[in-house]
């Protein structure tokens, strides 16, 4: 599925349009678009869409022709400033995402292999990842030197498969920088700065779908809306670009902000004033973490134990709730927040008086009765809740005591998915699903929407994350940091 094709169905016609308004105004060389067909299957891995259409020479066309597996090129000459854009999403993290040659625009190539071309690649770097969990890659920087790595620069992102990402490189001569910027937002510039050639160069751009460069793999995904630009574009165009892809959604206002037990990165989570300060942080919905004391009451831990978190020990089951209630939950985090009590889920639903939605994850079973019990002493309405079983057995006891739930599957996205499997997903009362950041794709979350399913998402903090979860359009983003959402959403507007 090509990148507008994966929006489609959202019912955003004018997202494309809007996108190549923003692309059109800032004057690209070229602007390579593929057709934005939603049952169309798009993208450079189909190597004869994208032909030579890059090649340029002087800023005027060279002509076109177009091959399968053929490497895809496009040549100008400048002073060394230039800006490739383009979206990419990869099926597999690791290979040579795009290339930038230069060379003195006056001197010949050598015919060996050692000519006169200085590069600039930007790679996929997979990542080590324990077992049982999705792969990742790391975006870096390199410049090869025959068949060496001469520099490497890692940019610290992580690359998710099965996710489309805005992608700009912008080679800036007259303050010897390349500038990285991935879904809007600049990254970390590397500690020793590759410096572009600062006389008249040739450049050459390669996009490698699935072919070799200087001993690089070439990456397995696809490419769309490739723009290359003979000056280095600022970082309010990279995001104004990226802003027209995403303003026309309506996911910059519909995408919820769920607090992670609170406002978990600045407070001391699953306690009152964690939850407090998500809200004020511009929440519209509390994720907070369920367990059970001694007495039968339902209280907020993450843990089996109630060590890391309060100064007590042992598990919550251990104590009644006013033992627990005694302890300190909040010293840990910061002094401040000295005498922070492990709060019940009742005082929980006092303190947020209607003004968010509770995501209640269940950390044990058989909490389905005591909520019910909580639910109906605080006349808690059921469209301010939504409850978080992990396996089908907490689920069908939630219904069994609260038949009107709203309950959400908490996993990782299944490895398949088709019109059946929404179904019995629905046939056991599930809502929606919350899924691991970093095994959602734009695929799933494209077909939870035409199934009327919700997709919320843990844990999301960095800027390029975030900007991604909004830009596919997920129910609600669960993070640690709600202003930090809040900060990305107004970046974008």
């Amino acid at each position: 599925m090509g990148l507008w094709g994966s929006l489609w169905a959202q019912g955003m016609q004018s997202t494309a349009t809007d996108y190549e308004a923003a692309i059109s105004a800032d004057k690209p060389l070229v602007h390579l678009r593929f057709p934005h067909d939603p049952t169309a299957e798009s993208g450079a891995s189909a190597a004869e869409s994208l032909g030579s259409a890059l090649k340029l020479d002087g800023g005027r066309s060279a002509g076109a022709e177009s091959q399968r597996g053929k490497t895809q090129r496009g040549k100008v000459q400048r002073d060394g400033d230039i800006s490739v854009e383009c979206w990419f999403l990869t099926n597999e993290p690791t290979g040579t995402l795009l290339a930038i040659k230069m060379r003195p625009a006056d001197e010949q190539p050598d015919s060996g292999a050692g000519d006169a071309w200085n590069s600039l690649c930007l790679e996929l770097q997979s990542n080590s990842t324990r077992q049982g969990q999705p792969p990742t890659a790391s975006l870096c920087l390199t410049q090869p030197s025959g068949s060496e790595i001469a520099k490497r620069a890692t940019l610290f992102p992580t690359i998710y498969p099965g996710k489309w990402y805005h992608l700009v490189v912008v080679l800036d001569h007259e303050v010897q920088v390349v500038r990285v910027y991935l879904n809007g937002v600049e990254l970390e510039r590397p500690a020793s700065p590759f410096q572009p050639a600062t006389e008249q160069v040739e450049v050459d751009v390669v996009l490698l779908p699935g072919d070799r460069f200087e001993g690089g793999n070439g990456f397995d995904g696809r490419l769309d809306e490739i723009a290359l630009y003979g000056r280095p574009l600022s970082a309010e165009q990279v995001r104004r670009h990226f802003h027209a892809a995403i303003a026309p959604t309506g996911h910059l206002k519909s995408v919820r902000t769920v607090g992670h037990r609170g406002n978990k990165l600045h407070a001391p989570e699953n306690t009152l004033a964690s939850v407090n300060e998500a809200i004020e942080a511009g929440s519209s919905m509390v994720e907070i973490d369920l367990n059970i004391s001694r007495d039968g009451e339902v209280v907020l831990m993450h843990d089996d134990t109630i060590d890391r978190t309060t100064n007590g020990a042992g598990k919550p089951e251990d104590h009644t709730a006013a033992e627990l209630g005694r302890l300190d939950a909040g010293s840990w985090k910061h002094a401040r927040y000295a005498g922070e009590k492990v709060p019940t889920l009742a005082e929980t639903i006092e303190l947020v008086d209607g003004r968010a939605v509770l995501m209640l994850d269940l950390k044990r079973s058989g909490l389905g009765r005591p909520l019910a019990k909580t639910i109906e002493e605080t006349k808690l309405p059921l469209e301010q809740v939504v409850f978080g079983p992990w396996k089908d057995s907490d689920a069908a006891d939630v219904l069994k005591h609260i038949p009107q739930a709203t309950v959400v599957q908490i996993g990782s996205q299944p490895p398949a998915y088709d019109a059946a499997w929404f179904a019995e997903m629905r046939r056991k009362g599930y809502a929606g699903v919350s899924l691991d950041w970093r095994t959602v794709t734009h695929a799933f979350v494209r077909a939870a929407r035409e199934h009327d399913f919700q997709v919320y998402t843990w844990t999301v903090n960095d800027p390029v994350d975030l900007s991604g979860a909004l830009l596919m359009g997920v129910t609600g983003i669960i993070t640690d940091d709600p202003a930090g959402l809040t900060r990305v959403r107004k970046s974008l507007r």
